[in-house]
């Protein structure tokens, strides 16, 4: 009986050992599941952020494509719209209507570079007191001209990355009322034309850069066309000796200007001048000096008037000049000028003087060929009296 109960023992204490050893065992292997999940679930965590970040970029990227596709749809309108534009004046009003336009924003300047400042050429949205204050602003002054100083697009975030050196002159008075949201360089071949400025736009839109690089870099290449084909116009319109306009461009400038002398009821004189024995001149000093007298008296006579009198080379020696809104008085005045201008003008070779014939619309002539063929008698009697002097047609008996 004794020898039973220690057999049933035994066999009890074998069954509790196995039991506790499997036990252990389903533990460890508990233990390890466990595990093993922990890592599954991290690194299913990790495959969602992945997954998760490719869907952004997924967005960005149609997002991104949405934009450029929008842009691209806009290039063939701006170029059409920019590339209509016949004047530098025209063209620079198309560039600031389209930055107005494309970028929803309220106050749009354009200013143009003229040595070492910028010249406001055209805006909207700016009160004439506004424009008043930033109509010339110096390379690096103020935002406007820091842009220009950078030859880089500048938004307000940009603006407040400078160092306070830089920003605290963004604080002079003049500025305060002068809104920069955006400010945009016009350059081409490192040539650099102006800057855009953009205000009161709210949030800059996301695809405000690209837009204002668009703009700016379409803009630049027509105004580049554009000055190409005024200078071509310029050169084709002007005496090549002497930089005066020639006889057909002044007969057209006449022509216009007598128009608006009748619809107005203004005057409008004509003055033709003459290098005195310019023949003799020739034959003793030889053609090149002569050449060179004509250049100094088309410097001397275009030195002599305003910016909207007309110059002309009329026909060898002879120069003829139109002067709008001025009387007989005044355009005697004018002739009389020159004519002492040229008396004592340091000639390097020979003392030179010129004659000059005079007549006035209405009372000499009424239409251009009238009124030079009047003036050409004046200068005839001018020559005949001694030569050195200016003869009104009006005092011819």
């Amino acid at each position: 009986m004794l020898l039973l109960s220690i057999i049933i023992g035994i066999a009890v204490g074998l069954l509790a050992l196995s039991g506790l050893t499997l036990l252990l065992r389903l533990s460890g292997m508990t233990r390890r599941m466990e595990n093993d999940l922990r890592q599954l679930r991290s690194e299913l965590e990790l495959k969602e952020r992945a997954l998760s970040q490719q869907r952004q970029t997924l967005v960005n990227v149609k997002q991104e494509a949405a934009n450029l596709s929008s842009i691209i749809l806009l290039l063939p309108d701006l170029a059409k719209q920019l590339s209509a534009a016949h004047t530098t004046q025209e063209l620079e009003e198309n560039i600031v209507l389209l930055t107005q336009k494309l970028l929803d924003s309220k106050e749009v300047s354009l200013f143009a570079a003229e040595k070492d400042e910028l010249v406001l050429r055209t805006q909207l949205g700016l009160s004439s007191e506004r424009a008043k204050i930033v109509q010339r602003i110096k390379m690096g002054e103020g935002r406007i001209g820091w842009t220009a100083k950078k030859r880089v697009v500048m938004t307000t975030d940009d603006f407040e990355k400078e160092s306070n050196l830089v920003k605290s002159s963004f604080q002079q008075d003049r500025f305060q009322n002068v809104r920069t949201d955006l400010c945009a360089p016009l350059v081409h071949r490192d040539r650099f034309y102006g800057v855009i400025n953009i205000g009161e736009m709210g949030a800059l839109p996301e695809n405000g850069r690209r837009l204002i690089n668009l703009i700016c870099n379409l803009g630049v290449i027509a105004l580049e066309n554009v000055l190409l084909l005024d200078e071509v116009q310029q050169q084709a319109d002007l005496d090549s000796l002497t930089k005066l306009y020639n006889v057909t461009y002044f007969y057209k400038y006449l022509d216009r200007e007598l128009q608006k002398a009748q619809r107005y009821n203004r005057p409008l004189t004509v003055v033709i001048f003459d290098l005195d024995q310019f023949e003799s001149y020739n034959r003793l000093f030889g053609r090149l000096e002569g050449d060179q007298i004509l250049r100094i008296l088309g410097n001397i006579i275009r030195d002599g008037l305003r910016t909207v009198d007309i110059p002309c080379r009329y026909g060898g020696e002879e120069m003829a000049v139109a002067l709008p809104e001025t009387d007989q008085e005044n355009g005697l005045f004018v002739a009389e000028r020159t004519r002492k201008s040229v008396e004592i003008h340091p000639f390097s070779l020979k003392h030179v003087t010129i004659s000059g014939g005079l007549a006035v619309f209405p009372t000499d002539g009424k239409d251009p060929k009238e009124l030079m063929k009047k003036a050409e008698s004046a200068l005839e009697k001018a020559k005949q009296s001694g030569r050195n002097r200016i003869v009104t047609y009006s005092s011819i008996p």
